[in-house]
């Protein structure tokens, strides 16, 4: 093999590696397992239990109705995540029905799930009522396009929010009918 290909093989695979680790901009924020329920925090970074990680973000803006809604939004998202892997763990028996992470998962899932499509309504409703260019005027007017963003991806993550709501729904309910079982 040449020893460019060699060269052009490494360079792809250094390039990749980089790509996969996140950097997080100075106006954006990752969402944290111990947001997500302060029951979880003591499993925050573990493998195999956080299944949000850094892997959630939204943007910050410095006006409160933008950036609570972001991070409301983001925090949907997470939730839905967490619940959906310890879900997954629990039905392929790698996360055990009877320990205490299934059950602070379960737990916390039984009571925020049910109200989440109305969250997830609610939410909608506040991202169609921020306009940037009508909030933002004079110095802080460079901050309408990183509002747009933050705009979109809160968007993005109540979509996949809603998309996934369902089936978990669903998964849920048995999950907690066989850990009542047990």
């Amino acid at each position: 093999m040449k020893k460019s290909t060699i060269l052009i093989a490494l360079f792809f695979a250094s390039s990749f590696v980089l790509m996969s680790f996140q950097k997080l901009g100075k106006d954006e924020k990752a969402i944290k397992l111990s947001d997500v329920s302060a029951s979880l925090s003591m499993y925050q970074g573990a493998a195999g239990q956080d299944f949000v990680g850094e892997s959630v973000i939204y943007k910050v803006i410095e006006k409160d109705s933008y950036d609570k809604t972001f991070k409301e939004s983001a925090l949907v998202y997470a939730t839905l995540l967490q619940v959906d892997e310890t879900i997954k763990g629990i039905n392929a028996g790698t996360i055990p029905m009877e320990g205490d992470f299934a059950t602070a998962n379960i737990g916390f899932a039984l009571q925020d799930i049910p109200g989440m499509k109305d969250r997830i309504a609610k939410l909608q409703e506040q991202l169609k009522n921020l306009k940037p260019k009508d909030d933002f005027k004079g110095l802080e007017m460079k901050k309408a396009p990183k509002a747009a963003d933050g705009i979109k991806m809160a968007n993005d993550h109540l979509a996949k929010s809603s998309t996934m709501l369902p089936s978990i729904t669903e998964s849920l309910k048995e999950v907690a009918k066989k850990m009542i079982k047990k």
